[in-house]
């Protein structure tokens, strides 16, 4: 029996398919970017938070796991697929075959009103994984980059403007307000704001969520207007989110957020700091982060494809 002959069966993943899917995940992430990203962690955490009804293996008789697809849902209609198919396996439908899974389940999980979107994010530079999203539906949504820093001196000290002090976040009753500066902070179109309580429950949650690492900027009145929060990943510290109210832009507040989490990062013996960043981003990030050090380690692109409009 050959590999073209071999039967494959698309199901459900069991417990027992998790370290095997892990193994493909970072092997996959070793042959398109040169080393693997996903942590054991972090990939145990998905399986807990993500229902089995919206992650699929492929796998042969012997039970190797030779796809793997995990469908991510941020909110009502806002779906984000991540897909790995073995290299000694392309070319057979597998990815096919999960593209048309999630985007069945998409379909099943449907808000009743309101857009849906379907998104993959994919390495850059793979054409035959781009000729099957075009075959798919799917368009350019925009590019994503992962920014990365690795520190050999202290950084900067923060330069905070007079009437703004940065703090750590207080206490629960200010995690809403967070979530606030947060959500209208990346507002724009084709977003789908994401409801507080699955915005919570994935920031807080996780087990690589360091509440040491979740610094605000307040007003004089007391307001905040800027949040950064962290997780602490097994060799990277990662940035998950940046946002700066946008009456407070352009005064700094970003430069001296990355240095604020720089610092603590150095301080506790750890130097490299990561972050993932929308080639749109409307604030135009990329630069600032450019200014902290940062540059880019990695390429993705994020497919989409518009399930329903309004």
């Amino acid at each position: 029996m050959t590999i073209n002959t071999v039967p494959l069966t698309l199901r459900p993943p069991v417990p027992e398919d998790a370290e095997k899917a892990f193994a493909l995940v970072t092997r996959c992430e070793t042959d398109d970017l040169g080393e693997a990203q996903l942590e054991w962690e972090e990939h145990l955490a998905d399986w807990d938070d993500i229902a089995p009804g919206s992650r699929w293996v492929v796998a042969t008789p012997d039970r190797e796991i030779v796809g793997y697809a995990i469908l991510f849902t941020f909110g009502p209609g806002d779906n984000t697929l991540f897909a790995y198919v073995h290299p000694d396996f392309t070319g057979l439908g597998i990815g096919t075959r999960l593209l048309q899974a999630a985007e069945r389940r998409v379909n099943d999980i449907a808000p009743p009103e309101g857009p849906v979107y379907f998104r993959v994010n994919n390495p850059g530079g793979k054409p035959t994984a781009e000729r099957l999203f075009i075959e798919q539906g799917f368009h350019v949504k925009t590019h994503v980059f992962q920014m990365r820093i690795e520190m050999s001196a202290p950084p900067p000290t923060p330069a905070w403007p007079d009437d703004l002090k940065p703090r750590l976040l207080r206490s629960p009753a200010e995690d809403k307000i967070a979530w606030q500066v947060i959500e209208d902070a990346f507002e724009q179109p084709g977003r789908v704001r994401r409801p507080f309580e699955a915005w919570h429950s994935r920031v807080f949650d996780s087990d690589a969520f360091d509440p040491a690492l979740f610094f605000v900027v307040e007003n004089p009145a007391g307001e905040i207007v800027a949040a950064i929060h962290c997780q602490n990943l097994e060799h990277d510290t990662n940035i998950a989110q940046v946002a700066v109210r946008e009456d407070y832009r352009r005064r700094g507040i970003g430069l001296s957020l990355l240095y604020t989490v720089f610092g603590e990062v150095w301080r506790r013996g750890r130097r490299v700091v990561v972050l993932s960043v929308d080639g749109q981003n409307p604030t135009n990030a990329i630069s600032v982060y450019k200014r902290a050090g940062m540059s880019v380690k990695h390429h993705y692109i994020k497919w989409e494809k518009v399930i329903r409009a309004e």
